[in-house]
């Protein structure tokens, strides 16, 4: 169910016990063939930028060390319930900046859309719990404020760089 894969390839190749099959819920031939399942699978997961794929395959194995560590059954992973969602989150929080559980709980979500499982999650509370984890972050995960760059920095980079280089140009229109 997890082979040892790139975590930008989790989520395809990470498959639940459940999810899309060529039957349908009474057993019945769907009439679809498995590589019409693997095209919806493919499909959906274009949707994610590479970057994207990469943080949410971090989630992903996060999730199921926890699942793991509890003795969770792969019935109880996917489709997760929202108490095992909130239980995830709530044993990393005030360990990992709150952005990056958020995105592990998109990356566990992702990986239940493109497997065709159900989502079924209590919005509020999420939002809350979101919040909470935000606010137990641990100070390092935060950067602190810098100085904004000013048309005076801006203009001392500009006679450093020799605009007829396609690099110094290119630095040079990131500037502005």
């Amino acid at each position: 169910l997890r082979p040892a894969c790139l975590a930008r390839h989790r989520l395809l190749q990470w498959r639940p016990a459940a999810g899309r099959t060529t039957f349908t819920a009474s057993g019945e031939p769907s009439g679809l063939a498995e590589h019409d399942l693997q095209r919806v699978r493919n499909v959906m997961a274009s949707a994610l930028a590479d970057s994207t794929t990469k943080t949410y395959g971090a989630g992903l194995l996060a999730f199921h060390a926890f699942c793991d560590e509890r003795r969770l059954s792969e019935a109880q992973r996917a489709p997760a319930s929202a108490d095992v969602m909130q239980a995830f989150l709530a044993s990393l929080a005030g360990m990992y900046a709150g952005t990056t559980l958020t995105n592990y709980f998109y990356g566990v979500r992702a990986w239940h859309l493109i497997h065709g499982l159900s989502w079924d999650m209590n919005e509020a509370a999420t939002q809350t719990m979101f919040r909470a984890i935000e606010r137990l972050a641990p100070a390092s995960s935060r950067r602190k404020k810098r100085a904004p760059v000013t048309e005076e920095v801006i203009s001392k980079i500009r006679q450093r760089l020799d605009t007829g280089q396609a690099m110094h140009a290119a630095v040079f229109a990131c500037l502005t």
